[in-house]
């Protein structure tokens, strides 16, 4: 039978396949400017993926182990506000927890320590894969697709003439914004060409290419990878325990 968290671990797996897309597209992106507009709709569909994947948990938690402390007559409206928590600050994780998930903290406190976990609130600098869900899906939602930057990193060791003279050595050129970092003879050098590098000079370096959100200033793939490690670490340990026998 279907339930709340066995859709979630589908949504995941759905999320994982969409991501395995995304590696793809991005890999044939690196000659453009800007990703394409397909390759934002994939992000957003994997992060509205995720994004659901949590929800459909949070509400399995909700109906197996809260839904009872809430009276009926206010049952309707407190149900509409059952997501998967994300707080910025531990107050109001546990503000979160003791109003709209009841009898948790005090019966299944294993399950609030999992979803604790993922809070911003428990690293260093305040800030995870959860907060980047958020700011990305978010604006995916309200205003349009989470704008994506071209960072182009050229690593110069030693470029001479042919006559030996070295004209560069041990140098990084960053471009960004979809500028080329570094160019010859009107030639933009990139990863894409660099056997077109100009014949009268000898190169060794390596040109690196990635894309970065605009909003959260970080890369692309190494974001979509910690969300879905992320959410799959807590989605696993949930079901773990939303599925065992005899947990009440």
């Amino acid at each position: 039978m279907s339930t709340p968290i066995s859709d979630s671990l589908h949504l995941l797996k759905d999320a994982e396949n969409q991501l395995t897309l995304i590696k793809i597209s991005y890999e044939n992106s690196f000659k453009e400017k800007e990703v394409s507009k397909m390759l934002r709709l994939k992000v957003k569909h994997f992060l509205d993926n995720i994004r659901s994947a949590l929800d459909y948990a949070a509400w399995q938690i909700y109906t197996d182990k809260s839904r009872q402390n809430v009276g009926e007559r206010n049952r309707e409206k407190h149900e509409k506000g059952i997501y998967f928590p994300i707080l910025k600050s531990k107050s109001n994780f546990d503000d979160i927890i003791r109003n709209k998930f009841p009898g948790v903290e005090e019966h299944n406190p294993e399950i609030k320590n999992i979803l604790e976990s993922a809070q911003g609130f428990m690293t260093v600098d305040g800030v995870n894969w959860t907060n980047n869900l958020v700011e990305l899906s978010n604006n995916n939602k309200h205003r349009s697709l989470t704008a994506q930057k071209k960072k182009e990193t050229v690593h110069i060791h030693k470029l001479v003439t042919n006559d030996g003279n070295v004209t560069i050595t041990n140098t990084t050129f960053v471009g960004e914004n979809g500028s080329s970092a570094f160019g010859m003879n009107d030639l933009d050098i990139t990863n894409m060409n660099l056997g077109d590098f100009p014949s009268e000079f000898s190169y060794e370096g390596n040109v690196e290419v990635e894309f970065k959100f605009k909003d959260i200033d970080q890369p692309v793939l190494a974001v979509l990878d910690d969300i879905f490690y992320g959410a799959s670490d807590v989605l696993g340990r949930l079901s773990d325990v939303l599925t065992a026998p005899n947990t009440e």
